[in-house]
């Protein structure tokens, strides 16, 4: 089976092995053609039946990382810790380095209590284009592993914070939000929004990344674009950056964004600086009424940290 992004293609194969046949001694080779010329080539490839996944997750998470200055622990560990206290039991964090141990390092706690599983991610030379080449892979990788094993998964960046509220605006669980949803709907669609800082804020001053950044854009970018999903692995066919694509006969909703929405901390350091929701607004927005150069105060997702216990996360 193959799946495509924008730019890259990632396949999927699954393979039984004949009985009696022992998993360490099983290997694959994988040649893929472009007209008379073979465009890949890979020998020797390991086969093996254990999962990266626990067996009967309600909720999983799944990223991919590389290491650099905007993933280092001062933002991965808020990350996990959030969406962990949110209610996602697993995440798997996909590393696309040679050396993964730095990860390991900051999520030490978590990898120890079965919270969090590092992925090792690394494929030479195509990973040091850093052009998120093996992107669609990992993202197909998180599906298959995923099928017969959870019951839902999400796929965010560790930029972008899942925000679920109640129709008044209060704080909602993952688990009631996506209760709402029928058997015949495969995936939830959560449109996204950027924040910052808000103009009180001095480049000087610490803040409890992310949630001291309460200035958010006046604006949701449209469906399919930036926008994240959770959805049920057994009923989806490909996974993408922005959507997935469902087996014949299920749906994908798109929800309310006041309701289940996506904060982007786009670029954001942890004072607030260099955030992409002034830098972006006039490219998203043209054509649109009323462009925005600037951000509205908002302490709703503040709150939201405080309600769970955000104090004990930092």
């Amino acid at each position: 089976m193959m799946m495509a992004n924008h730019m890259h293609w990632s396949v999927a194969v699954y393979c039984p092995v004949p009985e009696g046949t022992p998993l360490s001694t099983a290997r694959l080779e994988l040649q893929a053609t472009r007209g008379d010329s073979v465009a890949y080539q890979r020998e020797n490839i390991t086969v093996g039946s254990a999962s990266y996944v626990a067996d009967s997750v309600d909720h999983m998470l799944c990223t991919m990382i590389t290491q650099d200055q905007s993933t280092g622990s001062d933002y991965l560990i808020p990350w996990v810790r959030y969406h962990v206290t949110l209610g996602f039991e697993q995440v798997l964090v996909y590393v696309e380095e040679a050396d993964q141990t730095w990860a390991e390092t900051a999520l030490d706690e978590y990898i120890a209590k079965g919270k969090v599983v590092i992925v090792p991610f690394y494929f030479g030379a195509v990973s040091d284009k850093r052009e998120f080449i093996m992107q669609g892979a990992m993202e197909n990788h998180c599906l298959q592993q995923a099928k017969g094993r959870a019951k839902w998964v999400g796929h965010f960046d560790v930029d972008e914070y899942l925000d679920i509220r109640t129709k008044d605006g209060k704080l909602n669980s993952l688990s009631s939000l996506l209760s709402r949803y029928g058997e015949q709907v495969a995936g939830v669609q959560g449109r996204s929004m950027y924040w910052g800082a808000s103009a009180s804020n001095n480049s000087s001053d610490s803040v409890a990344f992310p949630c001291g950044l309460t200035c958010r854009a006046n604006f949701y970018f449209s469906g399919g674009t930036k926008s994240k999903m959770l959805f049920r692995p057994d009923h989806v066919i490909a996974l993408f950056p922005h959507k997935v694509t469902p087996q014949k006969g299920y749906e994908v909703a798109i929800s309310d964004p006041d309701e289940f929405r996506v904060n982007h901390f786009k670029q954001c350091d942890k004072f607030g600086q260099g955030c992409s929701i002034k830098a972006d607004a006039d490219w998203w927005l043209s054509g649109m009424q009323d462009p925005s150069h600037g951000c509205i105060e908002d302490h709703t997702f503040q709150e939201a940290c405080t309600a769970l216990g955000w104090h004990t996360l930092m």
